[in-house]
């Protein structure tokens, strides 16, 4: 039974480490497209406010081609949780959900794999015992920070 549990773990930090090679791929593509992109054109501070207008083109998005075309609910999860910390409050593991248009169920998978590469944390929710709350960890918010504080990173989001 715990040779299945660490294939499974082995299998899901595999398939991440995979997604974070082709993100990385994907910015050096990107960085070498803008060399010549004025940053004057992106916004002068990325704020809960303007993360959120991202989610929610990305959910236009979907609605528009398709759900699953353009999944990517790690990112999703990131982003909600990104936003939320920007204006100092924390996430329902519901309501984190449905900012990424996942089913609870994908939504706890998702949960767990982040939370297991130690970019979330969840916390019992004082206030209710029945909810847990989950906010990014130092890692998450430090990874996120670094991450828009590239100009390029706000094109990348959308």
């Amino acid at each position: 039974m715990k040779s299945g549990r660490s294939s499974t773990i082995r299998h899901s930090r595999d398939a991440l480490s995979k997604q974070l090679d082709r993100v990385e791929s994907d910015v050096a593509e990107l960085r070498s497209m803008l060399s010549g992109f004025d940053p004057a054109l992106l916004p002068e501070k990325i704020s809960a406010e303007w993360i959120s207008i991202v989610l929610r083109a990305r959910r236009r998005r979907e609605a528009l081609f398709g759900a699953g075309i353009f999944a990517d609910p790690g990112w999703d999860l990131l982003l909600h949780l990104y936003a939320r910390e920007l204006s100092g409050k924390g996430s329902t593991i519901g309501v984190l959900c449905d900012a990424a248009a996942v089913p609870r169920t994908t939504g706890l998978r998702w949960i767990g794999e982040l939370e297991h590469a130690g970019l979330i944390n969840r916390l019992a929710d004082s206030s209710d015992r029945r909810r847990a709350m989950v906010k990014l960890s130092s890692r998450g918010s430090q990874a996120m920070a670094e991450y828009f504080g590239k100009p390029e990173a706000a094109i990348l989001v959308i």
